[in-house]
């Protein structure tokens, strides 16, 4: 399938078996069915202990690791306090690795938990010809979402009509100053989807215009 922000708006529609109109209610609760609800998925919680145990687990760890304890073993071998150090120095290595990877990890977390703390309950979209107020949870590909000026967007989406349409993307980019979006179609994504103008994302709002 090609990229949704290279195709128009009439493709749009055609790939996702959507229309202008909407979805009608039972193709909706159909998609629902199939594909699941509109949420953020979350990994299990796991122990520090755990999590720090799966950071050595990759094979540069391991290695390092080995590398480290046949320095040890060579050191009381040989005697030699210098291989002491080098056992010591990798395993360092590993252990700073370790940590750092675990921070990022939590750090990741930490962006997840306050996507989700941005995320309305409830979305506006076109079903059955009309406007009607669903649940953020029950969003379904081909959904038409109406936004308007304060709403916050209940999911990543390709724009098929904007009316001075700006948006704050501060959750995402940390940009403070509104973005303009638009529905022309582009030849191709060169940089980040952050930077696409007829895209919107999950958890920031709308500025002015629908």
């Amino acid at each position: 399938m090609k990229d949704a922000a290279t195709l128009q708006v009439n493709e749009v529609f055609e790939v996702l078996k959507t229309s202008p109109n909407g979805l009608t209610s039972e193709e909706a609760n159909r998609r629902l069915t199939e594909h699941g609800p509109n949420v953020l998925v979350e990994k299990k919680h796991a122990s520090i202990l755990y999590k720090f145990g799966v950071q050595l687990k990759d094979l540069f760890g391991v290695l390092l690791l080995f590398a480290s304890l046949l320095a040890a073993v060579d050191a009381v071998w040989e005697n030699d306090f210098s291989m002491w150090e080098m056992s010591a120095i990798i395993l360092a290595v590993v252990l700073i690795n370790a940590v750092f990877s675990l921070f990022q990890e939590w750090r990741a977390e930490k962006a997840m938990e306050t996507l989700k703390s941005w995320m309305p309950e409830y979305a506006k979209v076109i079903r059955d010809g009309e406007l009607k107020k669903i649940l953020v949870r029950d969003l379904v590909l081909g959904d038409v979402i109406v936004l308007e000026e304060g709403d916050r967007v209940p999911a990543d989406a390709r724009l098929v009509e904007a009316f001075d349409l700006w948006t704050n993307n501060v959750p995402l980019t940390g940009e403070s100053e509104p973005q303009p979006r638009t529905i022309k179609a582009i030849k191709t994504v060169d940089s980040s989807y952050l930077d696409v103008p007829n895209l919107v994302f999950m958890s920031t709002s709308v500025a002015t215009g629908q």
